[in-house]
């Protein structure tokens, strides 16, 4: 992780999945009061051919957000549950996808 520029912080990977890693870091006073001052942070993974993947992100908004008022309980819930409907949904578009392939390669 660099933010704009400076030293960049290595982060440890907490969990990987085959389609992607999760890093995970102390959230420090002094993190924050870097996030909030910055313009950009970038976030480099390193591939499986070990090439870097920059990932560039704005800080634009980042101290109103922090430092703002808390998302209210519902709306989080709601937020969650559509996301979790959505998912169900993919699953089932891959489900039924990979039986419709199945079935065709039976046929042939």
């Amino acid at each position: 992780m660099q933010i704009d520029g400076g030293k960049g912080q290595k982060l440890d990977y907490g969990i990987c999945m085959p389609d992607l890693c999760i890093a995970e870091m102390p959230l420090t006073d002094a993190v924050i009061a870097s996030l909030k001052k910055g313009n950009e942070v970038v976030f480099t993974s390193v591939n499986f051919q070990r090439a870097p993947n920059p990932i560039k992100m704005t800080l634009s908004g980042f101290t109103g957000v922090f430092d703002g008022p808390a998302m209210e309980q519902s709306k989080l819930q709601e937020t969650q549950r559509k996301l979790q409907e959505e998912m169900q949904k993919k699953a089932e578009e891959a489900r039924k996808k990979l039986e419709d392939a199945q079935k065709a390669a039976t046929q042939q």
